[in-house]
């Protein structure tokens, strides 16, 4: 701050020679001359004073018969001095600082990340009803209000977060993962069976099972019931939790066409760089990028005194890509079949045993159809809830 202040007042190196230098400097501390730096080289002692206070210093060297000289002169008043004919330039650069200042209160660029089904025009449209745009004052803006709002319109987002970085507003959102239904542990719940299979083993860690192994269930029978009748016919009502082994048949299905498009990317990456002033893209170069690629911007803003102005440099990174069109013959897409078949049963049947499976492809004019036949092993039982009319209070899992 010291330093800013002298930058703007102006100052002088100087040097001060004679037989009373001591004195001189003791008359320019009562005086409230404001000296620093004082060291003694030799004979000369030499120091630095505000530009304005040094003819003072002066006179009051010349009562003690010393002479002073100016070194150096420093600081914005020596600078504009050196341009004072020509206060065009001056003034233009006075205008442009004081412009740019002013500038940096407003929005000039508003970037939505982490959002999938809700769309980037959605989300800016209702930033923009709330006072979140483009040339919009950033003292303005609640960046509360607006997240509240973000989540109640579309309510899909699990968290949404609003941050300033300059003149450039990033609004970052995660959208909500569909959560199956969980029934809590006091809700009396049947287990049943999620596919048609043939039962493999039965393990009930809580309530009855009512199938046994090689039994033949079909989608949604009772395998575990949380209906318990006890030896003095008193029911009782449980949260009812198994494991249920079953052999089940799956089908996969899978089409090919002979005519078929491939997008891969080609490695090639190039860069690209813009001026951005107040939102505005100037390339700086000449000619455009060709071709299919995907594309991602890194911005450098310029900065003044701390502030970021509303200019800078985007650059923008092309990743290269191709599509190329393939006519397959029937081994081909038999092949490409395969791979796929695969990687999806790799998908599906994670946690499943796989005791068989069959091929059967079907070749038509336009292209080839896989259906993949699965026996596996897996855990059929998912939870179904038992609903009471009326439960007693003293006790709400049973009833006489």
């Amino acid at each position: 701050m010291v330093t800013a202040i002298r930058q703007l007042r102006g100052w002088v190196s100087f040097s001060l020679e004679g037989a009373e230098i001591g004195r001189v400097l003791s008359d320019a501390a009562h005086s409230e001359l404001m000296v620093w730096r004082v060291a003694k080289r030799g004979g000369v002692v030499q120091g630095r004073c505000y530009a304005r206070e040094y003819h003072r210093l002066a006179r009051l060297a010349r009562k003690r018969h010393c002479r002073t000289r100016v070194v150096k002169r420093h600081g914005a008043p020596f600078v504009l001095n050196r341009y004072r004919w020509r206060w065009g330039v001056v003034a233009g650069a006075v205008i442009v600082v004081a412009a740019s200042l002013i500038l940096s209160n407003f929005v000039w660029s508003v970037e939505v990340n982490g959002n999938v089904n809700v769309t980037t025009k959605e989300i800016l449209q209702v930033a923009k009803e709330n006072g979140l745009t483009e040339g919009a004052l950033k003292a303005g803006i609640d960046y509360n209000d607006i997240e509240y709002q973000l989540k109640k319109q579309f309510n899909k987002f699990a968290w949404i977060s609003i941050n300033e970085n300059g003149t450039h507003i990033t609004i970052e959102v995660s959208e909500l993962n569909p959560k199956p239904d969980i029934l809590k542990f006091t809700d009396p719940c049947d287990v049943v069976a999620k596919y048609d299979g043939v039962i493999q083993s039965v393990e009930p860690y809580r309530g009855k099972a009512v199938v046994k192994p090689n039994d033949f269930v079909r989608k949604g029978s009772i395998l575990v019931s949380g209906v318990v009748e006890d030896a003095f016919e008193k029911t009782h009502y449980y949260h009812a939790t198994a494991e249920v082994i079953a052999q089940v048949e799956h089908t996969l299905t899978l089409e090919q066409p002979f005519d078929a498009s491939v997008t891969i990317k080609t490695g090639e990456v190039q860069k690209r760089n813009y001026l951005t002033i107040f939102g505005l893209r100037i390339p700086l170069f000449i000619g455009g990028v060709e071709g299919e690629y995907d594309t991602s911007d890194s911005y450098s803003w310029l900065s003044l005194f701390g502030k970021e102005l509303p200019f800078g440099i985007t650059e923008r990174t092309f990743t290269m890509k191709q599509t190329d069109h393939l006519t397959l013959d029937e081994a081909g897409a038999k092949r490409l079949l395969t791979e796929q078949v695969q990687q999806k049963e790799a998908e599906e049947f994670a946690d499943c045993k796989i005791l068989a499976r069959e091929y059967n492809f079907t070749t038509t004019e336009t292209g080839v159809t896989l259906s993949a036949d699965y026996t596996v092993e897996q855990d059929i039982a998912e939870q179904q809830q038992i609903y009471l009319s009326q439960q007693p209070e003293e006790n709400p899992t049973e009833s006489e």
